[in-house]
């Protein structure tokens, strides 16, 4: 089944458009009513991740190009267990322990992604000789930041010591990415600036919900960056069409 790219581009321009919408709208209103933390409408939130779970099989489905199939299918799996954690964290699921069931489900999310830039990286003639170097730097820069702005002595060691994990999970993820773009192709680099996005909505969580000192609005800030991350993520594979 051959994409049409034409569609594909609107359907991505839809879901950024609702989102970005909506968070205006939502800024507007808690500025006018004098409120500091407003969030997105919980249906904004699903639609754009199930359709993002969508274009992620489709793309799986659709793709010619053998060497990126298992790439593909792993970016798909990834993005389900994103919005499985997505739908934890807008209480559209009442768990007692929200953020912890969260975290888990993001880390096998981002362990999905891992594993598709391994895969797509052995598939494309890729090395990992890079890995070498930068992932100590890489989780020694990671557990310096957690330390400062979200590690929070007055929370459970559980909830520390597990975003402790996901953020070494996501940074591993990110640096998994960037030696994929170094040592295959430059088309994937807009995976690697997903993946940057991705961390900054995750450390305006950490801030926010662990340490308890975010930004104003903060669930709004974490969605535009979480948006902007995901689809840098999975809209990359439109550049290999």
């Amino acid at each position: 089944m051959e994409l049409q790219n034409e569609w594909i581009i609107i359907i991505a321009i839809i879901q950024f458009g609702m989102i970005i919408s909506d968070s205006f709208y939502k800024l507007r209103k808690c500025r006018k009513i004098n409120v500091v933390n407003g969030e997105l409408h919980s249906q904004v939130k699903m639609m754009f991740s199930f359709s993002m779970i969508l274009m992620a099989f489709v793309f799986w489905e659709c793709s010619a190009n053998e060497n990126l199939k298992p790439y593909l299918m792993l970016l798909f799996i990834g993005m389900t267990f994103s919005t499985i954690g997505d739908i934890i964290m807008a209480r559209i699921v009442k768990v007692k322990d929200r953020l912890s069931y969260a975290i888990i489900f993001f880390i096998l999310a981002h362990m999905s992604y891992i594993g598709s830039y391994i895969l797509a990286t052995s598939k494309l003639e890729g090395n990992f000789i890079y890995l070498i170097f930068i992932i100590p730097i890489g989780y020694i820069f990671t557990t310096i930041i957690w330390s400062k702005f979200v590690k929070n002595k007055m929370k459970s060691k559980k909830i520390n010591y597990l975003s402790l994990v996901y953020s070494l999970v996501i940074v591993t993820m990110m640096m998994i990415s960037l030696n994929l773009t170094i040592t295959t192709t430059t088309k994937f680099l807009l995976t690697t600036v997903g993946a940057i996005v991705f961390m900054l909505s995750d450390l305006i969580i950490g801030i926010s919900e662990i340490k308890e000192k975010g930004p104003k609005n903060q669930s709004i800030w974490v969605w535009i960056t979480y948006v902007i991350g995901q689809m840098c993520i999975i809209y990359n594979y439109l550049l290999f069409i």
